[in-house]
């Protein structure tokens, strides 16, 4: 579907983002534009539902944005091919068809980290996660806990202290931690690309993140937005380049799932919980019954 200008305004006649400018950027298929909305106030996600209601009669969906260098967004180059690697054709035509063809195991396998470090360095690890949990529970766990846990297998370590922690603390209501919080770079210009699609995954065959640097990897990305999007109406409000945020509609009602999905959340960014006493479980915590959703990889 062609969109002009005339469109969009139209769109957002009667929005909070009526009369806000409008900056025309080059999309990555040759000849083609679209439109980043900014000077607008109001809170994000407030603002971003509004905008994906009205522009869905004309297949756009808004992502907010900044510009980190301060050049302005034709200086932004926010549709920058650099971060979806070499030797295949990056449109997102493509990485959008080759992401169809990806089964979930294999998105997430592209993923995959390396556990050396964690078998190298497996008492400080252990020693870290024990603290956590008496942190969390107010008593240290005893080794039969993690007997038979393999060295540097971290995620099953985890998964035994987070029932290890239930059993004595059971999780009555999602935890609200200020690490997982949004980031609002209200100090950076900050605006709604509006992206030619109808399924909010395909925004990663668009916008780059620095977590799916690499060939094959924003593919992989796009199939795990896909999953989130279908298991737990997931959908991408917020790309600022380091970082992804969502709001979700259909959250993870059970721990067990809501760990599932921390550790797909970190094996896509391990910054995620790179601060000192964060751990897996403790997202799996913000995680259930969680509506906004926050990733953080950064280099």
């Amino acid at each position: 579907m062609d969109r002009d200008l005339v469109d969009v305004e139209r769109c957002l006649a009667g929005t909070a983002l009526e009369g806000a400018s409008l900056h025309a950027v080059d999309l990555p298929e040759p000849g083609r534009c679209t439109w980043i909305v900014d000077g607008w106030d109001g809170d994000l996600v407030e603002v971003w539902r509004e905008a994906q209601a009205a522009l869905a009669s004309i297949a756009l969906y808004p992502v907010a944005v900044t510009s980190w260098d301060g050049d302005g967004w034709l200086g932004a180059d926010l549709f920058s091919r650099f971060y979806f690697g070499d030797g295949e054709d990056a449109s997102p035509e493509r990485v959008i068809a080759r992401a169809r063809g990806l089964s979930l195991k294999q998105a997430l396998a592209r993923f995959a980290q390396s556990t050396d470090w964690e078998v190298e360095n497996w008492d400080d690890v252990l020693e870290a996660h024990v603290d956590a949990a008496q942190a969390h529970v107010g008593e240290a766990p005893s080794p039969e806990v993690w007997t038979g846990v393999a060295r540097g297998d971290e995620i099953e370590l985890e998964r035994r202290l987070l029932t290890w922690e239930e059993q004595r603390r059971p999780t009555s209501e999602p935890e609200r931690n200020e690490s997982f919080a949004w980031f609002d770079p209200r100090e950076q210009p900050v605006g709604l690309a509006l992206l030619p699609i109808d399924d909010p995954s395909h925004a990663a065959a668009y916008l780059s993140f620095y977590g799916a640097e690499g060939t094959g990897r924003h593919e992989a990305l796009l199939r795990l937005l896909s999953e989130w999007h279908a298991r737990y109406r997931a959908r991408l409000v917020a790309n600022w380049g380091t970082m992804l945020q969502f709001a979700v509609d259909a959250p993870p009602d059970t721990l067990e799932e809501a760990f599932a999905l921390a550790v797909q959340h970190v094996d896509v960014a391990p910054c995620t919980t790179l601060l000192p006493g964060e751990t897996r479980r403790g997202l799996a915590r913000y995680l259930w019954r969680s509506e906004r959703w926050f990733l953080h990889e950064r280099p």
